[in-house]
């Protein structure tokens, strides 16, 4: 299922206006609100995605003989970049910006695999990873559209995330403990000698 031109232009004019939508929808949703302050992440998150992906549309209207995926590729990796600076600097606890950051991450290898087959490998008959790659990319942005407008963890990859950092931070002081507790016991013989 690789998507023609002409169906690939519709939808990605469409994810432009979804993610232009989420913008102004984060923005009267703040001042509606009187919330400016605690939205002001989502606000900038969703700026963010609508100027990157209205930038990467109109790149090809520019510059038609660029590469599509190593461009696409490129555009969510300094995405990526913006969002994880606007969440260190506004330390949120939303959870659309960890979506946002899954999504491109996912997006963007998709994007360099398809680069590597295509530029790369030279492959030009179609296969079953062409359709994983249509089918995953636009699930994936629409998924992004959805959360930055719901606000919710609703997948539970935030959760998720949680559970497996706990899980790695309570496997390392158990593994921090048992060695403090091996070198206990190799130094009490030798304070045993002492005495």
């Amino acid at each position: 299922m690789y998507l023609s031109k002409e169906l690939a232009t519709f939808l990605s004019a469409f994810l432009v206006w979804g993610f232009l939508m989420t913008f102004f929808y984060n923005v009267m949703i703040a001042f509606l609100t009187d919330s400016v302050r605690k939205r002001l992440s989502l606000i900038i998150v969703s700026g963010i995605m609508f100027a990157s992906y209205y930038t990467s549309d109109h790149f090809f209207v520019l510059f038609p003989d660029s590469n599509y995926y190593l461009t696409f590729f490129s555009y969510d990796a300094v995405t990526v970049t913006l969002i994880g600076f606007s969440m260190c600097f506004f330390k949120t606890r939303s959870p659309a910006p960890h979506y946002i950051v899954i999504g491109l991450s996912i997006n963007a290898v998709l994007f360099l695999s398809m680069y590597i087959d295509l530029s790369v490998i030279g492959n030009r008959d179609s296969w079953w990873f062409w359709g994983l790659y249509s089918s995953t990319v636009n699930i994936v942005d629409y998924v992004m559209i959805i959360t930055l407008i719901i606000d919710k963890d609703w997948l539970g990859l935030v959760r998720l995330g949680r559970f497996i950092r706990d899980s790695i931070f309570v496997r390392k002081s158990r593994l921090k403990f048992k060695a403090e507790e091996h070198q206990n016991e190799k130094q009490m013989p030798h304070n045993m000698l002492q005495a």
